[in-house]
């Protein structure tokens, strides 16, 4: 039974009981308008110790309903090997994860989710916290250098270019409106404003950047790549005079993944 656990000082129950302090805290200190971070060490210690006489008195309460429970009271059910490792890990992330709370946090509905979806968000905000910023070329082991686009002729440049795009997908870098660029004009983007680029460099990350090469230029959108449909609709918007529509230099079959 639940309580029968709780008393014999299951490890795992007594990570529910610090998810229910974390929780219970939270609560206090912001109605009442304060900061955990804010407190001091003599505070702190007296929380602490306030805590811990709640705890003793909440397992006594516990033992006397536990010894004189009628005998058709229905048993809690028993935890999974599975749930178990959730509480445990829900747990280690809400500790490691305090530093960087702020207010945005506490609107996230965690009660109405499955313990395993909190700690998949709580796992991301974690790692999105703690990722270094570094260049994209970093990203990769070893580094990734790339020769000078003048070093390199026409033929190398289109060879080198093929393996980059592949490099930087495996990365979930994608690149969107490359068609009005040649190869060397192209290669020049990834070598001068790409991999210098200095981005979070998540280890687990589950969506795509999508590196648009036009340089959020509209007349090169509206130019190469709008449809009749949306070249309409933006004359409509701006009232303004449309670029004469051109063909692409190339039709490259890049890797894509829907934004």
């Amino acid at each position: 039974m639940y309580i029968e656990q709780v008393l014999k000082g299951d490890f795992v129950k007594k990570f529910q009981l610090y998810r229910f302090q974390l929780g219970f805290s939270e609560r206090i200190f912001r109605k009442a308008g304060k900061n955990l971070e804010e407190l001091g060490f003599f505070d702190k210690l007296l929380y602490i110790v306030m805590f811990g006489i709640f705890l003793k008195l909440f397992s006594c309460i516990q033992y006397f309903l536990c010894a004189y429970r009628p005998i058709n009271m229905p048993e809690q059910p028993h935890f999974s090997e599975t749930e178990i490792d959730e509480l445990i890990l829900n747990a280690e992330l809400r500790t490691e994860i305090e530093p960087y709370l702020d207010e945005s946090v506490f609107r996230v509905p965690f009660q109405q989710l499955p313990l395993r979806l909190e700690n998949e968000f709580l796992a991301s905000m974690l790692e999105w916290e703690v990722a270094p910023i570094e260049p994209i070329y970093r990203w990769f082991e070893p580094e990734l250098h790339l020769p000078s686009p003048d070093s390199l002729l026409d033929e190398k440049v289109s060879q080198v270019l093929d393996n980059v795009i592949t490099k930087l997908f495996e990365k979930k870098i994608l690149l969107d409106f490359t068609d009005h660029l040649s190869d060397r004009e192209l290669y020049t983007l990834i070598y001068r404003d790409i991999l210098p680029s200095r981005e979070k460099n998540l280890k687990h990350r589950n969506s795509f950047i999508h590196w648009d090469c036009s340089s959020g230029d509209s007349d090169i959108w509206l130019r190469f790549y709008a449809s009749d449909e949306e070249r309409e609709l933006w004359t409509d918007h701006y009232d303004e005079p449309l670029p004469p529509k051109q063909l692409p230099i190339h039709h490259r079959d890049l890797p894509q993944h829907p934004f």
